[in-house]
């Protein structure tokens, strides 16, 4: 928790923390500070992402970094920065979304009709893997995917299964997709 309050003060701009669950979120937001709660952007079902998207940007034209706490199509299916904006932002001078945490990675966030059909008639294949390091790649993308931007990104990943020898085979994959970024993982205790 403190974590992500040190995270979002450092940063430069916005702060999206991609999470895996509404009560993961639930319990975040009770923990954070009261300072904090007031600009924090915070993921609901019954909140549309791109409503949620609009609170974001509205924090950051009214020169407030936010903090967002998403789940869901946050890590596949969502474009922020301020080449979104009206006005737009030029590249070099986007600062709307700096810095993304990935608190703990996706698998089993994908629960379709379509991923639980796939995972009964090929049992052979990580299916899991794959849509997980399909989600963290794309996850990635919401923070790096405009060329010309400042060069103060940062990807926090609080996940300690990275670093995690039982897990090194099987995280293979991710672990390539966060090599070409400067990452900072964190050993997180009580997980």
């Amino acid at each position: 928790m403190i974590l992500i309050v040190n995270i979002k003060e450092e940063a430069a701009g916005g702060v999206l923390v991609l999470m895996t669950s509404f009560s993961s979120i639930k319990k975040m937001t009770s923990m954070l500070p009261e300072y904090i709660r007031k600009i924090l952007v915070v993921a609901k079902p019954e909140v549309s992402i791109r409503e949620q998207r609009r609170f974001f940007l509205n924090h950051s034209k009214q020169g407030v970094k936010p903090l967002w706490l998403a789940v869901g199509g946050a890590w596949t299916g969502l474009d922020v920065g301020g080449h979104v904006m009206e006005p737009k932002i030029p590249h070099g001078e986007d600062n709307v979304l700096t810095d993304l945490v990935i608190s703990k990675f996706p698998f089993g966030a994908n629960r379709s009709m379509t991923h639980m059909a796939r995972m009964q008639r090929n049992s052979t294949i990580q299916w899991e893997l794959l849509d997980a390091t399909f989600r963290t790649k794309q996850g990635i993308g919401r923070l790096v995917r405009v060329h010309g931007l400042p060069k103060i990104r940062r990807i926090f990943i609080l996940d300690n299964r990275i670093n995690d020898q039982k897990f090194i085979g099987f995280l293979h994959t991710i672990r390539l997709i966060t090599r070409g970024y400067k990452t900072e993982t964190f050993l997180m205790k009580n997980r």
